[in-house]
């Protein structure tokens, strides 16, 4: 079932089921995914995780504003980038973490497809877990909000 965001006695404010798919997908088609959104083993795991080498671009989904760039590898996202959705994607934001490369500015104006950075493996990457761990080397932490509230969605629904 698709999840749907209810306000008060039943009023509906938006079902997923009613948007289509953002035009763009954050990585390469076919990068594996190594962790989905909010498995029974994590269930504070957030996002989606594509196991794509360091360095593999990371793109823009859809028409957006850059409202946040992290450059620092001093927390658990590592080095990230936030996009705000614009026009019909008004209402998400999305993000990218463990970045090893940033390409854009915050306010930057971005088009489906834009690069946004390169797949890295800072911030909290587990790296205490053992060598052929999923979660312990490069990957693209990748996340799906919706307003108001910045609530974290699965993202696999509404990517192409």
């Amino acid at each position: 079932m698709d999840p749907v965001l209810i306000l008060g006695a039943g009023l509906i404010l938006w079902s997923f089921a009613m948007r289509k798919r953002f035009p763009a997908s954050p990585v390469e088609d076919k990068t594996p995914i190594t962790s989905t959104f909010k498995p029974p083993h994590r269930p504070t795991h957030n996002g989606v995780d594509f196991g794509a080498p360091w360095g593999a671009p990371c793109y823009s989904i859809g028409p957006g504003r850059v409202s946040k760039v992290h450059h620092a590898d001093d927390n658990a996202s590592g080095m990230h980038v936030v996009v705000v959705g614009i026009g019909e994607w008004a209402g998400y934001a999305w993000s990218y973490s463990h970045l090893s490369r940033i390409d854009v500015q915050t306010a930057d104006l971005l088009a489906p497809g834009d690069v946004v950075g390169a797949v890295g493996n800072t911030g909290h990457v587990m790296s205490n877990l053992p060598e052929d761990a999923p979660h312990r080397g490069a990957h693209l932490h990748f996340v799906i909000m919706a307003m108001p509230g910045w609530t974290a969605i699965d993202p696999l629904p509404l990517l192409p």
